[in-house]
């Protein structure tokens, strides 16, 4: 697990609390965030999976990517292809079915995107990343548990089983962090 802060980007991605009109959320996105998005990847992403998942091969991970648009998809998909992964809209195809699907549900999005992967997935690998504020990186790396691998066995023993939660822990606190204030019932109709 990770985070990164992309330096100078407090006024490039803004969500805040609104009370015209009764209390909504107002987001505040400038134009320039996939210029800032797409250089701090193209400089951190291969470290990042690294630090996440260890050596593993890129083309054996499915990627859980905060779907903030289209645009960000596709460049983020091509960047995975510029990094070796042979198919990079098929990795990233369950952010973007959820993206079509619900639309920009914000860091939350990527426990729906986690839910189709632990479903539908093969693979044994997921690269999990969402953005909020600031413009702010939150990452981290699942490995699918195989029973039958002691090395895995004592991994999880070892601690595995607590960074899962601990990766759900961040995702959650991200979602809180940007609905603070809210009540439980005001989150659960927001989404």
């Amino acid at each position: 697990m990770g985070a990164y802060y992309i330096p100078n980007t407090r006024h490039v991605l803004m969500i805040g609390i609104s009370e015209e009109d009764g209390m909504y959320i107002e987001n505040s996105i400038k134009k320039e965030l996939p210029v800032h998005l797409n250089a701090e990847l193209t400089k951190n992403l291969g470290k990042w999976l690294t630090h996440a998942l260890g050596g593993v091969n890129i083309n054996e991970v499915d990627f859980a990517v905060h779907p903030g648009g289209l645009k960000l998809l596709k460049n983020f998909a091509k960047l995975l292809e510029d990094m070796g992964c042979t198919d990079g809209e098929s990795a990233t195809k369950y952010s973007t079915r959820n993206l079509v699907s619900y639309g920009n549900l914000a860091s939350a999005a990527v426990l729906f995107i986690l839910h189709d992967l632990v479903q539908k997935s093969a693979k044994n690998h997921i690269y999990c990343m969402a953005m909020g504020p600031g413009v702010c990186m939150e990452f981290g790396g699942l490995h699918r548990y195989d029973p039958s691998s002691s090395k895995r066995r004592t991994q999880t023993t070892q601690g595995g089983q607590s960074l899962t939660w601990l990766l759900l822990a961040v995702i959650i606190g991200l979602v809180a962090f940007i609905v603070s204030g809210f009540t439980f019932n005001d989150v659960k109709q927001f989404l």
